[in-house]
C-alpha cells in the first residue's frame, strides 16, 4: 500500500530544467505585456485602469511560481489547497472587464508554469484579436448620446474645478456641470454630471488626465 502511494507521489512529479523554466518565465512576462498593452488601448474601463493595468507582471509572475513549485510534488498542491483555504481577497472588482484580464493574467501564469507555451501564445493573440474587435463593435454602437452620466473623478493632484469644467466643455455636446467637491485623505474627488458619448468622454480622460480615476453611472 505504501508503495502504490509513492509511486503515485513519483508519477505525478514533474521536474523541469533552469533553462526550460527561464524560457516559461520569458514567454509568461512577453505575454504579460501584450495584455498590459491591449488592456490600456482597447479596454472601456474607467476605474483604476492605470493602477490595475500595473499588477499585471506582478501577478502572472506570482501565479507562475505558484504553479511551478506545486507541479513538482503532489504533496505541495495539497498543502496549498489548505493553506489558500485561510486566505480572503477583499479587494473589490469594480468592473467585469477587469475580472476577466485577471482570469486572462491567471491562464497564462498557469499555461506557461505548465509547459504549454504553443497554448499561452495561440490564447493571448486570439485574446488580443478579440478584444480588437469587440472594442470597435463597442465604439459603432455607441453613436447615440447619453445624457445624465454622473462621473466621480478622484485625482492625488489637485485640479482647479473651473480648470476642469472649462476643459470638459470641449467635449461635443458634454454641457458638464460640478456637482461637488472633496477631499478625502489627500485624494482629490470631483462629481461631474455631464452629457455625450461615453467612450468619448473616456477616452478624454485618459488623454489628458492619465492618473486619475474615473467611475460612472448612466441614467436610463
Amino acid at each position: 500500500m505504501n508503495e502504490n502511494i509513492q509511486n503515485i507521489f513519483e508519477i505525478t512529479s514533474v521536474q523541469l530544467s533552469p533553462l526550460q523554466i527561464m524560457i516559461n518565465l520569458i514567454v509568461c512576462l512577453i505575454c504579460t505585456f501584450i495584455l498590459n498593452f491591449i488592456y490600456k488601448s482597447y479596454s472601456k474601463t474607467a476605474t483604476n485602469k492605470l493602477l490595475f493595468v500595473k499588477i499585471f507582471p506582478i501577478y502572472t509572475i506570482a501565479i507562475f511560481l505558484i504553479i511551478t513549485v506545486i507541479q513538482s510534488s503532489i504533496a505541495l498542491s495539497l498543502g496549498l489547497v489548505g493553506a489558500l483555504s485561510i486566505i480572503r481577497f477583499r479587494t473589490a472588482i469594480k468592473e467585469p472587464e477587469q475580472l476577466i484580464y485577471l482570469l486572462m493574467c491567471t491562464g497564462i501564469g498557469i499555461g506557461a508554469a505548465a509547459n504549454q507555451l504553443e497554448a499561452v501564445l495561440i490564447g493571448t493573440v486570439i485574446f488580443g484579436i478579440l478584444s480588437f474587435f469587440t472594442n470597435k463593435k463597442y465604439n459603432d454602437q455607441d453613436k447615440d448620446l447619453h445624457s445624465g452620466q454622473l462621473f466621480i473623478i478622484e485625482s492625488k493632484d489637485y485640479i482647479s474645478p473651473d480648470e476642469l469644467i472649462s476643459k470638459l466643455n470641449k467635449i461635443d455636446n458634454s454641457d458638464p456641470n460640478l456637482i461637488s467637491f472633496d477631499t478625502n485623505n489627500n485624494l482629490n474627488i470631483y462629481t461631474i454630471s455631464m452629457s455625450g458619448k461615453e467612450s468619448l468622454i473616456i477616452d478624454y480622460f485618459k488623454k489628458h488626465y492619465p492618473e486619475t480615476n474615473i467611475s460612472f453611472a448612466r441614467s436610463k
